[in-house]
């Protein structure tokens, strides 16, 4: 048999633990909970993130298409202008008959 002093602190250790236990567990939970929140939030600056990512995205695909354009103009302007070059001095300079 146990005795009954032996027995009462044993329960009052025991209390003691699961109470220590059980604070411990709260700090644990709110810990958990706080880190939810932070990965939450986190996860809603990526979302905003990626649709900023992809407008940008569909904006430089835009712009390249614009810049493509204008580089086929400015080449089909560089051929004409250097036609245009080459007949003004065939007129200016025409072959000398031999």
């Amino acid at each position: 048999m146990i005795d009954p002093e032996l027995k009462e602190e044993l329960g009052r250790r025991f209390d003691a633990a699961a109470n220590l236990i059980s604070r411990h567990m709260n700090h644990v939970d709110r810990r958990f909970d706080m880190v939810d929140n932070h990965l939450r939030r986190m996860d809603a600056r990526l979302a905003g993130m990626e649709l900023n990512f992809n407008a940008f995205h569909k904006a430089l695909d835009g712009h390249d298409r614009v810049i493509m354009g204008m580089m086929g103009t400015q080449a089909a302007q560089q051929q004409a202008i250097d036609q245009i070059v080459e007949r003004l001095r065939r007129l200016e300079h025409p072959p000398q008959p031999q």
